[in-house]
């Protein structure tokens, strides 16, 4: 489960995040803290976005361990995923890359580079951060 923290915690800047460009929870950070993030409409998603084009478990954000380099997979989802626009079945994702999935728009964004890239405007004193930490399950 993705856990809820706000602009000041802890964990704002120090990783990767999607930024939630529209929709229903425009404003709030996901920070990928985990190799791994499923993002989707059902509550037990890493990234839980309440959007009826969405499928419960849409696509997914991948790590790569060893290079660093982020993609993301669409999970066969109904309405799919684009990526700039672009329907993807997976992509490597840049620093500023727009992410639509249903009505919901995200954007990558890495830490130490401007937020203020194309289209991400908008104001950044409600944002809620939240990140992924991978249950204690067995």
């Amino acid at each position: 489960m993705a856990k809820q923290h706000d602009r000041e915690g802890e964990l704002c800047g120090d990783r990767p995040y999607l930024r939630v460009e529209s929709g229903d929870r425009a404003g709030t950070r996901f920070e990928l803290r985990e190799d791994e993030a499923v993002i989707g409409r059902s509550p037990g998603s890493d990234v839980n976005l309440p959007d009826d084009g969405l499928s419960r478990e849409h696509a997914v954000v991948l790590r790569n361990a060893e290079s660093g380099i982020f993609t993301i997979e669409d999970l066969q989802s109904s309405n799919g995923t684009k990526v700039n626009g672009k329907r993807i079945r997976s992509a490597e994702l840049c620093h500023g890359d727009e992410v639509t999935l249903g009505r919901t728009v995200l954007r990558f964004l890495e830490p130490g580079l401007p937020e203020d890239t194309p289209g991400a405007g908008g104001s950044q004193d409600e944002d809620d951060t939240q990140a992924f930490f991978p249950s204690e399950e067995t």
